[in-house]
């Protein structure tokens, strides 16, 4: 995966200034629950691992954490050895045997995650789900049996309390903007044009909707928006974007980039002194590492 590195001697060669400010904001608890998969996860093997992969950006507190998994199995499993164990960054952290919670049909396995099992430094964290499930004893008995299944649905979940501190930089944009882990599956993405050169802030638009295409191909996109307005809440990410911007002032063949504040929330400001400067931006914040 990409992430975005500000490089200063790269800025100053292309003439651009690059601004990556934290603004800190009031700090808020807020509790997100986290669809795991888009659709049920059928198994049918004797033994495998299911995965997912989440990312809680560096200044945010984890306060509680939980995972919810609703697991449906074939009545044909046997008792002593079908098991399901979750585990966090690679330690195992909690077992169930698939028999006996297949006595009630579909159930919900609760699971506390210990929230010092969690990195918190923008890296990803990996859950697993690592299944063992036989039907018939014997070497290889199961691996063409039909009767042994198990489905994890895809209303299963994981649960995060966090505390929020607004840090929001540069250096760490792209996973702030698409891969936080309360953000689940999806985005949205509005791009604020300021009409001072349409084709150059259309074409701007474009290479940055290019760019965080090639960065998340598997995040699915739910709304994307074009518009002159900067008004609403930010719920997705929002970019600013100005050929010939005023605040700050830019030379001819500038580029600016900067994290700013607005009542909705943070937003990204991508500007130029002209076309040129502000192609000089985007190439920075599209094409950057």
């Amino acid at each position: 995966m990409k992430k975005l590195l500000i490089f200063t001697c790269f800025a100053l060669m292309l003439c651009l200034s690059v601004t990556g400010l934290a603004e800190a904001a009031e700090e808020s608890l807020q509790t997100y629950r986290i669809q795991l998969f888009n659709e049920p996860q059928a198994i049918k093997v004797p033994k495998a691992t299911t995965s997912y992969w989440f990312m809680i950006p560096a200044g945010v507190q984890v306060e509680e954490a939980g995972l919810t998994l609703i697991l449906q199995s074939s009545e044909t499993l046997l008792e002593d050895y079908s098991t399901a164990t979750v585990e966090v960054n690679g330690l195992a952290l909690s077992s169930v045997n698939l028999f006996s919670l297949n006595q009630t049909g579909e159930t919900a396995w609760e699971i506390a995650i210990p929230v010092e099992r969690l990195k918190t430094d923008g890296t990803l964290n990996q859950l697993s789900i690592v299944t063992a499930q036989r039907s018939i004893l014997g070497d290889c008995a199961d691996i063409d049996n039909p009767a042994n299944w198990l489905v994890i649905s895809d209303q299963s979940s994981l649960t995060l309390t966090l505390r929020q501190s607004g840090v929001y930089q540069l250096s760490s944009l792209y996973p702030f903007l698409f891969n936080r882990a309360e953000l689940g599956n999806a985005f949205s993405t509005q791009f604020v044009l300021a009409g001072s050169d349409a084709d150059a802030e259309a074409a701007a638009a474009l290479n940055i909707a290019s760019a965080i295409g090639a960065n998340f191909p598997y995040k699915r996109l739910e709304s994307l928006t074009v518009t002159g307005e900067n008004i609403g809440d930010i719920s997705g990410s929002r970019f600013l974007i100005d050929a010939n911007a005023s605040d700050p002032a830019l030379s001819a063949g500038e580029g600016y980039l900067a994290v700013v504040q607005q009542p909705g929330g943070a937003a990204v400001q991508v500007a130029g002194g002209q076309a040129e400067g502000l192609e000089k931006a985007v190439s920075v914040l599209a094409n950057a590492d």
